[in-house]
Order: structure tokens, then C-alpha cells, then sequence
């Protein structure tokens, strides 16, 4: 894997290594600061490995204990530029 694709692949894991459910039919999204911080940090590691300097992160986490909530991190939340591409 190129080294450009680790640290996205890492919190792509985390629910997984976690044992969170993914699946819902309704649910609520909480933005979580905590969250907001770890994925600012990530996103500036990253940008030093990368040829590139921008990044806009979303990262929907579910909430272990309630199926219905799910914990938003992100940064670049507000741009108004369409996504080069989802995961």
C-alpha cells in the first residue's frame, strides 16, 4: 500500500477495529470536538507525506451504545467544492 493511503486507511478501520455496527435506518449526528481535533491532526500528518495541501475530512464514527447517534469529526466542513471522492 502506497504510504499516501495509510493514515486514510487507518481511521477507515477504526469502527471495525472498535466491533461498531455501521448500519442504521435513522439516526442523529453529533459533531464531536474531540473528534474535530483527532481529525485535524491526522489531516496535517498526512498533508506532510503527500504532494498535495489540501485535504476536507468528514469522519462519521457510530456510537457504541446507541445505534441511532453518530459522532462527526471534520474539518473543511463549510467549502462549497464537490468532493474529489467519497469513502
Amino acid at each position: 500500500m502506497p504510504r499516501s493511503h495509510l493514515i486514510p486507511t487507518m481511521l477507515a478501520l477504526i469502527p471495525i477495529a472498535l466491533g461498531i455496527p455501521a448500519g442504521t435506518h435513522a439516526f442523529n449526528v453529533v459533531d464531536d470536538p474531540w473528534l474535530n481535533r483527532i481529525v485535524r491532526e491526522v489531516r496535517s500528518d498526512f498533508l506532510d507525506i503527500v504532494d498535495y495541501d489540501r485535504v476536507d475530512v468528514c469522519l462519521l464514527i457510530p456510537d457504541p451504545e446507541d445505534e441511532t447517534t453518530w459522532w462527526r469529526g471534520s474539518y473543511g466542513g463549510d467549502s462549497l467544492t464537490y468532493p474529489a471522492s467519497c469513502v
